[in-house]
């Protein structure tokens, strides 16, 4: 069960027992006791859901820290400012067994997040016991972060899941006669902080002659994508502008610290505080090796973990140490693994990584304009996001095992590698496009690696169209595919594939069930700039006929269709 934002703390004081307050009373409460003690789960930096999610679940990375982000391909923002978030589906929900849908369901849970957790819950309950062909079933739960970011208080919610637990815990025992194994993560924390003063950055940087922008077209263009309520803000901005841009936003009010990389600079990011103290984080390439080197003063205060990291045999030359260990030495720090978390933050966790990253002191925050609006009819709470522990400091436990202190991309270590993850692939036939080396980058789509592939796949950087059918699952052995695609004007191309004919183009996975179509070497004479294109792609197999929906792509002023 994946409970979104529930802190390490919270749990932890519920394992311990505390008292919990309501509207009306006070009752001391201790639960959770069928589990093993909590352990702290680390969020990436920064300390957001869809990053963290996709680290836990090994998934590709996503294409920005939000599904409200910044493309470098595109040269522009993507998606809808505070909107994004609630009506469209991240890669990580689409892959459990259970999630929350629909916009008017996910601001339900703002509105009115105790009733919406109390029908999450029940939905969960049934639809476990409804499904018998998952051996691990997934659910996630979002109401356990709205709360926080409402003013709430999570630990009424968490007491509830606790009995709900319990009860589906006895009667799957009455029924099938065996332990049901439980295990409980969430992707971050909260600090609890609210209400949170808003950061004027926009104004603050158009006061130092900076425009705010969707797209960086001049060199004091800056772009700050944000969606929700959040104590981190990311920046793009001119590749040669960064470093004097992090030096102006360090007198910003609110600021805890900045992170940035300079232009071509690989494994390497500075930290800087708003008081000149500065240092550097380093991975050394190829390896889990990472350092911090203080410049001017100590800004992560690290100077005792580097003691006892030295005093351990640990700290090789120029202050380099292994990840677990720095996941060991600074795990009840301020800022728990944070070399090894910038990093990641600027280059790996992301396909569009921002250069800049300001991270926020608590009780500050950065909302987005339609965020904004609606906070001036409700509530609104504590919030994460920042490098610091109250935001990072997520949950694993489980009833059947107990666990260690892990980070994002170390967790499915200790779960077997969450096996059986579902694959939404075959819930539904659908169309996507992708890069080839996207596409190198999924696990699902292993075949690709192979030697007849690589060629064809990886210098398909501007799209390689990926549909499935998961219709074909049962029956993969007669099938014919259409493929149209049109514009505004006129049809650009119609191809027939079928498994008689030697498919030159298509490429069939593994299991019959997904297809990939090189875009880009069949079109690329035919494309013009900001072109509008649709897809219909049908396939027919000996029993039924299958439409994709119709799908739509556009290309940039350079004429390529963009992926990311």
């Amino acid at each position: 069960m994946a409970v979104d934002g529930v802190p390490f703390q919270d749990m932890a004081n519920l394992q311990n027992g505390t008292w919990i307050q309501s509207e009306n009373n006070s009752e001391y409460y201790k639960g959770f006791s069928q589990f093993f003690p909590v352990s702290k789960m680390i969020s990436v930096y920064p300390s957001e859901s869809d990053v963290s999610w996709a680290d836990i679940l090994h998934l590709v990375p996503p294409k920005g820290y939000q599904r409200y982000y910044y493309s470098y391909a595109n040269n522009t923002v993507v998606g809808k400012s505070g909107l994004s978030d609630i009506s469209e589906l991240a890669e990580y929900e689409k892959s459990m067994n259970w999630r929350l849908e629909g916009i008017i369901e996910h601001l339900s849970c703002f509105l009115f997040p105790q009733n919406s957790f109390t029908d999450e819950l029940k939905t969960i309950e049934d639809k476990f016991f409804a499904t018998d062909d998952a051996p691990i079933f997934y659910a996630y739960v979002i109401s356990t972060d709205d709360i926080q970011h409402m003013g709430g208080n999570v630990l009424p919610l968490l007491r509830q899941l606790d009995q709900m637990l319990a009860r589906v815990q006895a009667r799957y025992r009455e029924l099938i006669g065996e332990k049901l194994e439980i295990a409980l993560i969430s992707d971050h924390g909260n600090n609890h902080s609210f209400p949170g003063i808003r950061v004027g950055v926009e104004e603050f940087l158009v006061n130092h002659g900076y425009k705010i922008a969707d797209k960086l077209n001049d060199i004091n263009d800056v772009v700050i994508p944000t969606s929700g309520i959040m104590n981190v803000f990311k920046v793009y901005a001119d590749k040669g502008h960064i470093a004097p841009l992090a030096s102006e936003l360090s007198s910003l009010e609110g600021v805890d610290l900045i992170t940035f990389q300079l232009d071509n600079a690989i494994n390497e990011v500075y930290i800087l505080k708003p008081d000149g103290q500065m240092a550097v984080v380093h991975k050394k390439t190829g390896t889990d090796l990472f350092s911090y080197k203080a410049i001017k003063g100590d800004p992560l205060n690290y100077q005792s973990v580097l003691d006892k990291l030295k005093d351990a045999n640990l700290l090789q030359e120029k202050n380099y140490a292994h990840a677990q260990d720095w996941l060991q030495y600074t795990i009840d720090e301020y800022y728990p693994m944070a070399p090894e978390r910038i990093i990641r933050g600027h280059q790996e966790t992301v396909l569009n990584p921002s250069p800049l990253i300001v991270s926020l002191k608590n009780g500050y925050e950065h909302v987005d304009p339609w965020t904004k609006r609606m906070s001036q009819i409700v509530t609104t709470g504590g919030t994460h996001g920042a490098l610091d522990k109250y935001s990072s400091n997520g949950i694993l436990m489980t009833n059947f095992s107990p666990t260690q202190n892990t980070s994002t991309d170390r967790l499915w270590k200790q779960l077997g590698k969450l096996p059986s993850l579902h694959d939404y692939h075959l819930d539904q036939a659908g169309i996507e496009v992708v890069s080839g080396e996207l596409l190198a980058k999924s696990a699902r789509n292993d075949f690709i690696k192979q030697e007849k592939y690589v060629s064809l796949f990886s210098h398909q950087k501007d799209g390689v169209v990926h549909f499935w059918f998961p219709e074909l699952k049962d029956s993969p052995e007669n099938w014919k595919i259409k493929i149209q695609i049109s514009d505004d004007d006129e049809l650009i191309l119609s191809k027939v594939f079928s498994k008689q004919k030697k498919n030159r183009d298509l490429v069939v996975g593994a299991e019959g069930v997904d297809f990939y179509y090189p875009l880009q070497r069949i079109l690329q004479r035919r494309l013009k700039s900001n072109m509008k294109l649709y897809f219909d792609v049908t396939i027919d197999n000996d029993e039924t006929q299958t439409s994709i929906p119709t799908f739509n792509l556009e290309t940039n002023e350079n004429s390529k269709v963009v992926v990311f």
